[in-house]
């Protein structure tokens, strides 16, 4: 080559490379008239014409330059770029494997041909080749960043997030990493992380409001609900037409207790968004702590009609169902039916596959999943349970859906023989997972109630699946195969109706763990006070106007008798509301008190000295509240109903000796409590003693629980190893 054609081409480069396509395009012609065989020059020649858009003309030349010299991996794969853009991607692909095969450290051939494969979602082919790609270049955030996308996409969430990682420290300030990271971590349950990720990108664009909403939601996971809410704010400030933020607002304003503002979001939430199904459900969910069943209902199926296709707030509406005194059992039961047909996927696995060793004398594998192992309710339950049970019998594994630990938490961790968090698992993760531990039989604490995992029982993860505890009804899935109970809450002939087969523990299926903090008891109150106190510490959504009504006529028979209710936030206003109420049904205003406020349980343990008899909620009996009063010496009057919602009073009554405390009618209900409070002499034994009582009860004797509750495994165990 010539020294004039070198300096020809040089020139023609330089121009090329300044946008000054004509002008090189001239320059690289009169090199090929004077060398038609110059391989390299048709190839630049083909470029300039990619770049003019005569995209024809720019692969005939640089094919004709790969005839020419086919072994340099540059022409293929520049060929290989212009065919992607214009859409040829097999084409492409094909060029880029070319460059490849000559130059196996060509790590742009590799990027390229990643992000082909990527595209058409070929996740595993593409991951490959970024990571010859990195093996030739680690430095590159872009190539990192891409790998960490195909990994995800394959939902190998660890390794995703750690190439994530990778690309933050290459670039700190990449905005959609520092997003995508935030995401994972909280998607994983470490809110704190994920917090401090997007705080790093508000600090580089403050005027984000998709990231001022997610930073909330991140805090309320922490507990950090005022902070929560000023994030919320801002996102709204910033886009007034945000309604998912204003739906977000809306939530946080609702767990403390800032009723007015909270209706007020998520009405500007579905205002913006007509169809909002979940903002319609929180307003229902709003309604529902305000103990209006009916607008609960109302707003709960208003969601429900603009998206179906929500399991969790399906399961809120079942659960609030339970509260209305006047909806029909078999309606209930129809709507539990619907839940399971609708969300049970239609393939489940065939009992032949399970790997389980059928030996029906072994010991077995007991899986328990809950969002409750915390300081909860079900807790007190089941921490009785677990601390008896025979562990050369049964093995313990615990899944948790623990959002926050405790105490109690790590106690019932102590008590397992193995521990995992299942935050931020999916429903098939989650249910893999269980199989791959090769449970035997795995028991819900949960039901319909909040953060369960009932798809997961959906997915059928265990041979033998139980529900038990968590929540006093069907859980209406046909794979889940048996609801733990008693002859008091679902008798023999009862006319309830179960997806379940039922399995009756002898005694009681329950077994309460007292907290070693509660106070001792005290004489009854009305010896100081004067006059009787009723009270009931159920959740207000338990009140159903028909006890309001009950309760109501027995403070009309007693003008100085009091009422003490837990209302929670309740304001003075909401107060004086709820006080009406009972006001309307002709008692005097000063005859209703409240305790408010979120008190610490050993507080609200030493309210039960201010009271002389409880009084049992109906259709939706008390069961924690009803065993704490009975500990702190309170009798508890309770109204048997025809449901195991409403026989939980039967139940434990019957358990601790006091079966005439049970009323049939409201009647009865009325004379009970008045019949105590003729004998003064006898409530002040009945206190002093039910401790005692309750202790000597099988409601206090873990060890006889834990042998039925092992014998009601092997049972069941036995029959599938005979079965299968």
């Amino acid at each position: 080559m010539s020294s004039d054609i070198d300096e020809k081409i040089r020139q023609a480069l330089t121009l090329q490379r300044s946008g000054e396509l004509g002008a090189a395009e001239a320059l690289y012609r009169e090199v090929l008239q004077a060398e038609p065989g110059n391989a390299g020059v048709l190839h630049l020649l083909g470029l300039v014409y990619y770049q003019s858009g005569r995209h024809e003309d720019a692969l005939r030349h640089i094919n004709a330059a790969i005839a020419l010299h086919p072994t340099e991996a540059l022409f293929h794969f520049n060929l290989g770029k212009i065919q992607s853009e214009l859409g040829t991607t097999d084409d492409a692909a094909a060029r880029y494997r070319e460059a490849i095969k000559l130059q196996p450290n060509y790590a742009e051939a590799h990027i390229n041909l990643g992000n082909l494969l990527k595209q058409q979602n070929k996740f595993a082919e593409a991951e490959h080749h970024y990571r010859q790609a990195l093996m030739v270049n680690n430095t590159s955030a872009k190539t990192w960043l891409s790998l960490a996308q195909v990994v995800h996409a394959q939902n190998r969430l660890d390794e995703a997030l750690h190439y994530y990682k990778n690309v933050l420290q290459i670039a700190p300030d990449h905005i959609a990493t520092l997003l995508t990271v935030g995401d994972l971590l909280r998607e994983k349950g470490d809110p704190e992380q994920a917090e401090q990720c997007y705080r790093k990108v508000l600090a580089i664009d403050p005027s984000r409001s998709a990231t001022h909403n997610i930073l909330g939601v991140t805090l309320q996971m922490q507990g950090k609900k005022q902070e929560a809410i000023q994030h919320f704010q801002r996102a709204v400030e910033i886009e007034p037409g945000y309604a998912q933020a204003y739906n977000n607002l809306g939530i946080a304003h609702l767990q403390t207790g800032q009723l007015e503002s909270a209706l007020l979001s998520f009405q500007r939430a579905v205002e913006l968004r007509p169809d909002y199904a979940e903002a319609y459900c929180n307003l229902g969910q709003l309604y529902n702590s305000l103990g209006d069943l009916d607008q609960t209902e109302k707003y709960y199926r208003k969601g429900l009609e603009c998206n179906p296709n929500l399991p969790i707030q399906h399961s809120d509406l079942l659960l609030m169902l339970h509260y209305k005194a006047d909806f029909p059992a078999e309606q209930l039961y129809a709507d539990h039916a619907r839940w399971g047909e609708q969300f049970c996927p239609p393939q489940i696995p065939d009992p032949r596959s399970w790997e389980n060793t059928r030996d029906p004398a072994r010991r077995l594998k007991v899986g328990w999943v809950s969002p409750d192992f915390r300081n909860h309710a079900v807790a007190y339950f089941l921490e009785a349970a677990l601390s008896a049970l025979p562990r050369e019998q049964i093995e313990v594994c615990c899944y948790a859906e623990a959002r926050q630990e405790d105490e109690v938490t790590h106690q019932l961790k102590r008590l397992a023989d193995h521990w995992l968090n299942t935050m931020g698992m999916s429903d098939v993760e989650l249910a893999n997972r269980i199989r791959a531990d090769r449970i035997d039989i795995l028991v819900d604490l949960a039901g319909h109630t909040a953060h369960n995992r009932l798809m997961v029982f959906a997915r059928k993860a265990a041979p033998i699946q139980a529900t038990w505890l968590g929540y006093c009804n069907t859980s209406g899935l046909r794979t889940m195969d048996y609801l733990l109970a008693d002859e008091w809450v679902i008798p023999r002939d009862t006319r309830q109706q179960f997806s379940e087969r039922i399995c009756r523990l002898p005694q009681s299926y329950l077994c309460f763990k007292p907290r070693d903090y509660a106070p001792e008891i005290c004489p009854p109150p009305a010896v100081t006070t004067g006059h009787i106190t009723f009270g009931c510490f159920n959740n207000l959504k338990k009140i159903t106007p028909q006890a309001i009504a009950l309760w109501a006529k027995l403070l009309r028979q007693l003008p100085t008798s009091k009422l003490l209710l837990k209302v929670g936030h309740f304001s003075a206003e909401k107060q004086n509301q709820y006080r009406a109420r009972f006001v309307e049904q002709g008692t005097h205003p000063e005859q209703v008190e409240f305790i408010t406020g979120k008190l610490p349980h050993q507080e609200l343990l030493n309210r039960y000295r201010h009271i002389d008899i409880a009084l049992d909620t109906f259709p939706y009996n008390g069961v924690t509240t009803t065993c704490e009063a009975l500990w702190m010496g309170v009798p508890v009057v309770t109204l048997a109903g025809d449901t195991f919602i409403g026989r939980n009073g039967v139940s434990i009554l019957n358990n601790v000796g006091l079966p005439e405390l049970v009323a049939e009618t409201p009647q009865q209900y009325l004379d009970i409590a008045l019949g105590l409070i003729r004998d003064p002499a006898r409530l002040a034994s009945l206190r002093q003693g039910m401790r005692q009582r309750f202790a000597d009860s099988p409601l206090g004797n873990p060890e006889q629980f834990a042998r039925n509750l092992e014998q009601a495994f092997r049972t069941m165990w036995q029959e599938w190893c005979t079965a299968h």
